[in-house]
């Protein structure tokens, strides 16, 4: 198949994409429920998905989908097809809401009189490119922005370093070891967003070590979690971090280069930037997947404008003020993820291989 993708792509895509919710919504959620301890939270969340990416990786392969069908290879045409509509349309919507979420927070920094209407309407017409010129193209397109990612989280903790204090860390006992844990569960839910890919994301040229590529990429992902972590804690302290809205930057405008105080918030907008758009791009890619099935001859053309176009409607509709869309990302969307990711699709993946043994 001309569009298949290997798993190192899918791993890059997928850790890019973890890298948008992970500066939005981390320290702060697992502060809320760790303390002190928030920047060990990652380390718990990593052992746990990646023996979840594990486990499913491996009920995946007994059931050998064509074409990366695993929901119709599961269950058959008529449910695969309707739980092909419920993950579909909630890929659809859950793009709408981080792409809400993007364009508040980018012109709350750039531009904070200015209406996030221009840059949802400018990234909605964009996503077209990636979703019309195929799997093969935005999949490459991450193993290029790869280098200026990490090169960019390198800088900011090459420079932030100096400013870690150890009081703000330490010390940390086994007594904050239930802490950590339950600081955990905000770095699962975004770790949840990694089942779309695993298991509903395009074909690959290499299944089998989608495992192997699952727990490298995952880890990564947890590393920079647990720096980011511990970077943002460690310069602003536990209370003060509590109280941003977006840690990160506030320790980025921070940074003092060669003894002089320097704007660098490029930077950490340049991260959000390109998460932000390939979490939303790689979504709709396996949600237009998932539905152009549905639709039969040139009707499946018209699933890529649909897509757009709804991505927009509800990044316009979620909620008339930046509180509200912040709501849906930092609350009720996780929730979601979670249950459709750690439950859903495990009892698919389940009934899929009953009932492929049954006949």
């Amino acid at each position: 198949m001309r569009d298949k993708i290997s798993s190192r792509q899918l791993g890059i895509m997928a850790f890019l994409s973890l890298l948008s919710p992970i500066v939005r919504l981390l320290p702060v959620s697992s502060l809320a429920l760790a303390g002190q301890a928030a920047w060990l939270s990652p380390i718990v969340a990593a052992a746990v998905a990646c023996l979840f990416a594990l486990l499913v990786s491996m009920l995946a392969s007994k059931l050998r989908p064509q074409n990366g069908e695993l929901l119709r290879a599961s269950l058959g045409s008529f449910w695969g097809g309707a739980f092909s509509a419920v993950f579909g349309l909630w890929l659809v919507f859950y793009s709408g809401v981080v792409l809400r979420v993007s364009a508040e927070r980018l012109v709350s920094v750039l531009y904070p009189e200015a209406s996030p209407a221009i840059f949802i309407l400018a990234t909605s017409v964009a996503l077209l490119a990636p979703l019309t010129m195929g799997n093969r193209t935005l999949y490459r397109a991450s193993e290029l922005a790869l280098p200026l990612i990490m090169g960019c989280l390198f800088f900011v903790l090459v420079f932030s370093v100096k400013d870690i204090r150890l009081r703000y860390l330490l010390p940390v006992g086994l007594e904050d070891a239930g802490a950590a844990a339950l600081g955990s569960l905000p770095v699962m839910e975004i770790f949840a967003i990694w089942a779309y890919y695993l298991l509903l994301a395009p074909a690959l040229t290499d299944g089998d070590r989608l495992g192997r590529e699952s727990v490298k990429w995952l880890s990564l992902a947890a590393f920079c979690a647990f720096l980011l972590g511990l970077t943002t804690i460690g310069v602003l302290s536990p209370e003060l971090c509590s109280g941003f809205l977006s840690p990160a930057l506030a320790v980025v405008r921070n940074i003092s280069i060669f003894g002089t105080d320097a704007r660098v918030d490029s930077v950490i907008v340049a991260i959000w930037v390109i998460t932000d758009f390939a979490l939303i791009a790689s979504l709709l890619g396996i949600a237009h997947q998932l539905l152009r099935g549905l639709l039969p001859g040139r009707g499946s053309r018209l699933v890529a404008p649909g897509e757009c176009a709804a991505v927009a409607s509800v990044a316009f509709l979620i909620s008339g003020s930046a509180e509200g869309a912040a709501r849906w990302s930092e609350k009720l969307a996780p929730i979601v993820n979670s249950a459709l990711a750690y439950i859903l699709l495990p009892l698919v993946l389940v009934v899929g291989i009953i009932r492929k043994n049954s006949r």
